[in-house]
C-alpha cells in the first residue's frame, strides 16, 4: 500500500523553512532523522541569508507644524537604495501617519499618509530593507 502524503505534515515543513529562514544567518547541514510534527525529514538545507543591518538608528526631522512629511537622515552610505517603512505614533503607540520611501544620499524625504500635529507625535518607527531601526523623531 503506498502512503497518502499527509498535507498537516507539508505545512509543518514548509513554517520550519520560514522560521529558519526568518531567523537570520543560518548554517544548516544534513540533519538525519530529524521528526517535525509526524513528518520525518532526512535532509534539511539553508542558504545563508544575507539579513544584516546597514545602521541600528536614524534620525527623523518633522517638516514643519502640522506635518505630512519628514526628513531622514543619519545613516551611512550601505542603507543607500533600501526601502523604508516609517510610522508616526502618539504616545499611546497608536500609529498617526505612515510613509515609505527609497533611502537616498545624504538623506531621504518621506511623505506621510495624513497631516500629524507635532504635539501629538510622540515616536517614530522604521525599518529599512526588513528590518526595524530605532529611529529618533526630532
Amino acid at each position: 500500500m503506498r502512503a497518502v502524503p499527509n498535507p498537516r505534515a507539508a505545512l509543518v515543513a514548509a513554517a520550519v523553512a520560514v522560521a529558519v529562514a526568518a531567523a537570520g544567518q543560518a548554517h544548516l547541514g544534513s540533519a538525519s532523522a530529524a521528526h517535525l510534527g509526524g513528518l520525518r525529514v532526512s535532509q534539511l538545507y539553508a542558504a545563508e541569508l544575507p539579513l544584516a543591518r546597514c545602521t541600528d538608528a536614524i534620525d527623523v526631522t518633522a517638516i514643519g507644524d502640522p506635518f505630512d512629511q519628514v526628513t531622514v537622515s543619519g545613516y551611512p552610505p550601505d542603507c543607500v537604495g533600501q526601502p523604508l517603512h516609517l510610522t508616526i505614533v502618539a504616545a499611546d503607540a497608536t500609529p498617526l501617519a505612515e510613509g515609505t520611501a527609497v533611502i537616498a544620499d545624504p538623506d531621504t524625504a518621506v511623505p506621510l499618509s495624513a497631516l500629524v500635529d507635532a504635539s501629538e507625535a510622540s515616536a517614530a518607527h522604521a525599518v529599512i530593507g526588513g528590518l526595524g531601526v530605532t529611529a529618533e523623531l526630532r
